[in-house]
Formats: structure tokens, sequence, C-alpha cells
């Protein structure tokens, strides 16, 4: 019994790393996508999210928002 718990946890950390590889890959070789950009200069870089004159789309999700322009100002 233990051998085969032995052989999930190896198959178990297999998996999850080759997933970690395969999403830093993609995040690394995938350029972003207009929505995106839209997002982060419309609401992360200026901190507007409820002024007036903001554009209302589906991209200003208030806690996306929120957090984003925060992570902004955190780490540039």
């Amino acid at each position: 019994m233990k051998d085969k718990a032995n052989s999930v946890t190896k198959y178990a950390f297999f998996l999850f790393g080759f997933v970690y590889f395969y999403l830093i890959l993609r995040a690394y070789f995938n350029e972003p996508i207009h929505d995106e950009v839209a997002c982060f200069f419309n609401y992360s870089e200026t901190g507007k999210i409820f002024e007036k004159g903001v554009i209302q789309d589906a991209q200003n999700h208030l806690l996306n928002s929120f957090l984003s322009h925060f992570s902004y100002l955190l780490f540039g």
C-alpha cells in the first residue's frame, strides 16, 4: 500500500511540475491581448475606477481594478 501512495505522490508532483512549466512558457510567449492592455491603461495605471468620464465596460471589475492598481503602485 505504501508503494502505491509513493507512486501517486510522484505522479502528482510530475503533473504539477508539467502544468507549472507549461503555464510559465505560455505566459512568456503569449503577448497581451487588447482587453488586457486597455484595462491596464484605463484602470490600473490611472487608478480611476469610479470617477466621471471613466469607460464603463466589462473590464472594470472592482476587485480586479483595485488590486491591479495597488500592484502597479507597489511593483511599478
